[in-house]
């Protein structure tokens, strides 16, 4: 261990044994390479701090998802590691058509985090609110402490590359920081403390599943999943009206751009800019030591089963009224909801325009993406994928209702597919 040591600062699980692999400064290639190796190796938890430009739309990568289902399904003897990813740091990002103009990203934009095996971390600041870059979105999680910038607002301290001629902290920038320059007990550059973004939250996150691993061995990756969302804290917890858009576009009357905090129908708080909310290690390790799992069986339905093709569907032009369809599903296919996946084709030459929404049979709304947003004059969705967890733990059995809202006049559009997938236990 090197916790205790009276030097620099001290992580989240001292006691961790740590393996890094460089994925940022390798070609496409290589990294996918590595990524793929991690994901059958022997670890228990995977940081995964890495993520795309979310001023663009990606779906899941079939043979990366493949990996990230033999890490849950092989690892830890079959137990599966614990899969922590970055959420993204777009929340202002350019727009897709114009990267001079800043628009409003979203986590279910990076096809890398829109599979039901990953954690999905947005960030904090140290208040204990959303940081003010951290990507909000359907898929999130959990939050964990990400910072600010550390000039006028706190980031994160942390280890940095020897000398003050390389690595964050150097005697050559200029930052206003003295710290951050080799002043005070930093001579030697050994520090920094402007380490922020989702990509260091992610890691307070991982930290904290070494713990609830260490405090209970035997736990699954869906256990984990279940303890730590069941022992979150709600921060910001507003649960009425609804949040305007952030850059201060106007939106058609009655139209809720980004929902409050949610109570779903199986009691689970749920907010997008926060997943279940702030991650408390001493609940979820307490939890961890007395948990008796009650998820069932995992089931994971393939796509295809709950589908609505050849449709037809206007979507009105600016109006919160928006295109509306509904699916049911049989009781025959009950589970009880992991996660849930939006598959939807729509013709609309500016699907910035639209927002994404899809109520459950228990009454449950998530907004999976917020119209007015970074994709500005990108034309059509295509069987383009989107996960939600508001629904987690609800039953799927029942009618599921899909709305798409035109948030912008001058186009209209097609509502031609949608399906569902689920996961969950049975």
């Amino acid at each position: 261990t090197v916790g205790w040591n009276g030097k620099g600062s001290r992580g989240v699980a001292p006691k961790a044994s740590l393996q890094v692999a460089n994925l940022l400064s390798s070609t496409v290639t290589q990294t996918n390479a590595k990524i793929y190796d991690q994901a059958s190796g022997d670890f228990d938890v995977l940081n995964m701090s890495w993520g795309t430009d979310q001023n663009n739309l990606s779906d899941p990568d079939t043979t990366y998802e493949g990996f990230l289902k033999t890490a849950v399904t092989d690892n830890r003897g079959g137990k599966g590691a614990i899969l922590v990813k970055a959420a993204g740091n777009d929340f202002s990002v350019g727009c897709h058509n114009n990267t001079s103009v800043a628009c409003v990203g979203n986590a279910n934009f990076d096809g890398d985090n829109k599979n039901p095996y990953t954690i999905v971390v947005s960030a904090l600041n140290a208040t204990g609110y959303s940081a003010s870059y951290s990507s909000g979105g359907s898929n999130v999680w959990i939050s964990g402490f990400g910072g600010q910038y550390g000039d006028t607002s706190p980031a994160m301290f942390t280890t940095d590359r020897t000398g003050c001629s390389a690595g964050w902290s150097q005697s050559s920038t200029s930052t206003t920081i003295s710290f951050q320059k080799g002043g005070g007990q930093n001579s030697q550059c050994n520090y920094t403390v402007t380490f922020n973004g989702t990509s260091s939250a992610a890691p307070t996150v991982s930290g904290a599943v070494a713990l609830i691993l260490e405090a209970n061995p035997q736990l699954t990756w869906r256990d984990v999943k279940y303890i730590l969302a069941r022992t979150a804290v709600p921060m910001d917890y507003v649960t009425t009206g609804g949040i305007s858009h952030p850059k201060g576009v106007s939106l058609p009357s009655g139209y809720v751009w980004e929902m409050p905090w949610i109570v779903n129908g199986a009691g689970f708080k749920f907010q997008n800019w926060y997943g279940f909310g702030k991650v408390d290690v001493d609940a979820a390790v307490k939890m961890a030591q007395k948990y008796t799992s009650n998820l069932g069986s995992y089931n994971e339905e393939s796509w295809g089963k709950h589908t609505l093709s050849g449709l037809s569907i206007g979507i009105p032009d600016n109006s919160a009224t928006g295109g509306q369809s509904s699916m049911v599903v049989a009781s025959a296919d009950n589970l009880k909801i992991e996660s849930v996946r939006l598959k939807i084709s729509v013709t609309h030459p500016n699907i910035s325009e639209l927002a994404l929404e899809l109520t459950s049979p228990s009454g449950t709304k998530s907004i999976l993406v917020n119209a007015r947003n970074s994709l500005v004059g990108i034309s059509d969705y295509d069987n383009d994928i989107f996960l939600s967890n508001a629904f987690y733990q609800e039953k799927s059995a029942g009618t599921w209702k899909l709305r798409v809202v035109d948030a912008l006049g001058g186009n209209t559009g097609t509502i031609t597919s949608w399906s569902l997938n689920f996961t969950g236990g049975k």
